[in-house]
C-alpha cells in the first residue's frame, strides 16, 4: 500500500482516538467534540438519509421517467434535519421587529469582514464584550446544552496523591457504621438469563446488601429522591439519552432481556424501584439483627429507638447530601464510631472533606471496583488540602464543573484543581462564599472569581491583561483562539456564577433535613416546557446595530437613503449584495462616524 495512504490513515486514527471515537454499532448520533447528542427527530433523518435518498430516486424514476410527470416539473426538496438545523436560536428585538438568530458562527465572520471597510469599529472592545454567537461556546455546545463534566473523578486521585497515609485514628468505641449509596448498589446488579422478574432482581439486591454490610452492626441505606422538573432530572435525562420507558415495579414484572440502563431510564420507574427495594431491604436487615436506617423518597424508616423525629421526614433530593446528613447523625450519637461511606460519587467524597470537622474522627470513604476497590481515610484527605481549601472546595468544584453547571470547554478538572491549590486564603474567598446566604452579591463574587478565570485561560499573561475583556482580545488577536477557547464574556460568566451559587447552596445545606430552597429561575435557569434550562447570557450576542446593519442588497448604486447602509451613515462592505456601489469608504470621514457604533457598546468592561 502507498506509504502516504498509510500515514494518512494513521493520522486519521490518532485524531479519532483524541475524540474517543467508538466504532461500536449504535443508533445514537453525537458530536465528536462536544459529545452532545442529536435530538431524536434529527437522528432519524441522519441515520435514514441513504434509504431516504434511494426512495426518492425510485420515486423519481417511477413518476418522471416511466410515468406521466414531466422531468422538468418542480420537485419538492427533502429537508433533512442536521446538527446545524437543530442549533439554538435567539429572538432579539431590532427597531420594533423580532429577528431570529441561529447558532451558526456567522456573526463573527461578518464582523471581521465588515471591519475591513469600517475602521471606526473598535474590535478589541467588541471581541472583549460580545460573544458573537447565540450561546457562549466556552460554556455551551451549539444546541444550548452545557458542556458535560466527564473527568471530575480525577479529583479523588489528585487529592490521594497529595495525602500521606497516617496511623489509624485511636477510637475508644468498637461501634462500626456503614452508609450505602443505594443506587450505586443497584447499578452493581446484573440482569442475566436467570433474572426473569423484579422478584429475582430484588433477591439479587438483598444478597448483595447482606454481603456488603457483613461486619457492620449499624447499616444506613440511602436512595435518591426523584422529582419531576428538577435540575437533577435533566442530568439523568442526559445519561439515558432522553429515551425513557416506564415499567410497573412488582414481583411479577417481567424484565427478561431488558438492560439495567433501560429499566432505570424512567423517573417513575426508579421511584417505584427504590421503594420496592427499600421495603424488602428492611425485612432482610431486621432478620439479620442489624440496626438500620433506610431512606427513600421523603421517608426515613428505622428501628433505632433514639433516632430523632426531625430526621424521619426530609426535603432533600440527592443521596449525596442525605448521606452527609446520616454521617452527621452518626457523629452526633457517637463521634468515636468507625464510619464507612460506600459510594462511587466524587461529589460525596468532596462533601466528606468539606464537612470532616463535624464528622466522626474515623471516617472512611470506600470506593472503586474490582482491583481498584479501596478505603480512603478522610482525615488524611482533609489534611492534604488544608482547612482553608476544604472550606472552599465545594464552591470550586461546582464553579469549575459539575453535573448541573457544566465545565469550561477544553479545561480539565486537573488543570482547574492545580490552580486552586496554589491560592492563598484571600484568593479562596470567592469559592468559600459561593452558596452562603450573606450580603455578598453575585456581581461581587463575579469580580472576585475573575482572577481564577484569567489564570485558567492564560496563567502567564502581560500586565495589561487584567480583565476578562482584555484577555478575550489578547487570546483572539495574539493566539488566534476560536470561540470555544476564549473565556466567556461578563454576561455569560455572571449566569455561570449564579448557577454555581445555587448548586453550592444545596450542598452547603446538607446538614438540614428540610432546608429552605431558593427559586432556581433566579439563579441562571429558566423554565421551558416544564424543565429548567440554563440561561446562556443576559447580554445580546452582538451590538444590535451590527446584527441588523451589516449588509444591503440594493439594485442601484446605494446613492440614496433607500440603502440601509447609506441611511445610517455606513459604508457598504464585502458582505453586501449591492450592484455597482458608490457608497465606498472615505477615510477622511471615518473618524466622525464612530459614534454610530460606540452608542451601542457598553463602555463598562471592568471584568
Amino acid at each position: 500500500m502507498n506509504l502516504r495512504v498509510i500515514r494518512n490513515v494513521n493520522k486519521l486514527v490518532e485524531t479519532m482516538q483524541t475524540f474517543d471515537v467508538s466504532f461500536n454499532e449504535s443508533d445514537i448520533v453525537y458530536s465528536l467534540i462536544s459529545k452532545s447528542v442529536l435530538c431524536d427527530r434529527a437522528q432519524a433523518d441522519v441515520l435514514s438519509q441513504v434509504s431516504s435518498g434511494r426512495e426518492m430516486y425510485a420515486s423519481f424514476l417511477q413518476e418522471r421517467v416511466h410515468g406521466d410527470v414531466s422531468i422538468w416539473d418542480k420537485m419538492k426538496q427533502r429537508k433533512l434535519l442536521t446538527f446545524k438545523s437543530t442549533a439554538t436560536t435567539l429572538n432579539t428585538k431590532l427597531q420594533g421587529k423580532v429577528v431570529e438568530l441561529k447558532e451558526d458562527r456567522s456573526l463573527m465572520q461578518r464582523i471581521l469582514v465588515i471591519s475591513q471597510k469600517r475602521p471606526q469599529l473598535d474590535l478589541p472592545k467588541l471581541v472583549g464584550q460580545y460573544e458573537f454567537s447565540i450561546v457562549p461556546r466556552s460554556l455551551f455546545s451549539f444546541d444550548g446544552k452545557l458542556h458535560p463534566c466527564t473527568d471530575k473523578s480525577k479529583l479523588i486521585h489528585l487529592i490521594e496523591e497529595r495525602a500521606s497515609n497516617s496511623a489509624p485514628a485511636d477510637v475508644s468505641s468498637k461501634s462500626k457504621v456503614v452508609v450505602f449509596d443505594g443506587m450505586a448498589l443497584v447499578n452493581k446488579l446484573q440482569i442475566t438469563r436467570e433474572t426473569k422478574t423484579c422478584l429475582d432482581l430484588k433477591n439479587q439486591f438483598v444478597s448483595l446488601l447482606r454481603r456488603e454490610c457483613d461486619g457492620f452492626p449499624d447499616v444506613r441505606l440511602v436512595f435518591d429522591r426523584y422529582m419531576a422538573g428538577s435540575l437533577k432530572e435533566r442530568t439523568r435525562e442526559k445519561r439515558t439519552d432522553g429515551k425513557a420507558v416506564r415499567y410497573k415495579i412488582q414481583d411479577s414484572t417481567s424484565i427478561a432481556g431488558i438492560k439495567l440502563k433501560q429499566l432505570l431510564s424512567h423517573i417513575e420507574t426508579k421511584s417505584e424501584l427504590t421503594k420496592y427495594l427499600a421495603e424488602h431491604s428492611m425485612q432482610s436487615l431486621t432478620a439479620a439483627g442489624k440496626a438500620f436506617v433506610v431512606v427513600y423518597d421523603t421517608t426515613c424508616l428505622t428501628n433505632i429507638a433514639e433516632y430523632p423525629d426531625e430526621l424521619k421526614q426530609h426535603d432533600q433530593e440527592e443521596a449525596d447530601t442525605l448521606i452527609i446528613l446520616q454521617a452527621k447523625h452518626v457523629a452526633d450519637t457517637n463521634p468515636f464510631s468507625e464510619l464507612f461511606i460506600v459510594s462511587p460519587d466524587t461529589d460525596v467524597f468532596l462533601l466528606l472533606i468539606h464537612y470532616y470537622p463535624q464528622l466522626c474522627v474515623s471516617t472512611t470513604f470506600r470506593t472503586g471496583t474490582g482491583n481498584n476497590l479501596r478505603d480512603i481515610n478522610i482525615r488524611d484527605m482533609y489534611e492534604a488540602v488544608g482547612p482553608h481549601h476544604a472550606d472552599a472546595i465545594l464552591g470550586f468544584h461546582v464553579f469549575s464543573g459539575c453535573d448541573q453547571t457544566g465545565r469550561f470547554y477544553g479545561k480539565s478538572k486537573s488543570e482547574c484543581f492545580r490552580i486552586f491549590l496554589k491560592y492563598n486564603q484571600e484568593e479562596l474567598l470567592p469559592f468559600a462564599s459561593l452558596g452562603c446566604v450573606s450580603s455578598v452579591t453575585a456581581d461581587e463574587i463575579l469580580a472576585n472569581v475573575t482572577k481564577f478565570v484569567l489564570d485558567l485561560y492564560c496563567r502567564h499573561r502581560p500586565d495589561t491583561v487584567n480583565s476578562i475583556a482584555s484577555l478575550r482580545w489578547h487570546l483572539f488577536s495574539k493566539n488566534q483562539k476560536s470561540a470555544e477557547h476564549l473565556p466567556p464574556t461578563k454576561g455569560a460568566l455572571r449566569q455561570k456564577v449564579l448557577r454555581a451559587h445555587y448548586v453550592t447552596s444545596v450542598l452547603k445545606h446538607a446538614l438540614e433535613a428540610k432546608p429552605c430552597r431558593e427559586d432556581p429561575t433566579l439563579f441562571g435557569w429558566t423554565l421551558s416546557a416544564g424543565s429548567l434550562v440554563p440561561i446562556p447570557s443576559t447580554d445580546e450576542p452582538a451590538p444590535k446595530n451590527l446584527i441588523e446593519l451589516t449588509m444591503c442588497a440594493c439594485k442601484t448604486k446605494c446613492a440614496t437613503n433607500r440603502c440601509c447602509c447609506k441611511k445610517f451613515g455606513l459604508v457598504c462592505t464585502d458582505v453586501c449584495h449591492c450592484v455597482e456601489c458608490d457608497n465606498v469608504a472615505n477615510h477622511e470621514e471615518t473618524d466622525s462616524e464612530s459614534d454610530n457604533y460606540e452608542s451601542d457598546i457598553d463602555s463598562d468592561s471592568d471584568y
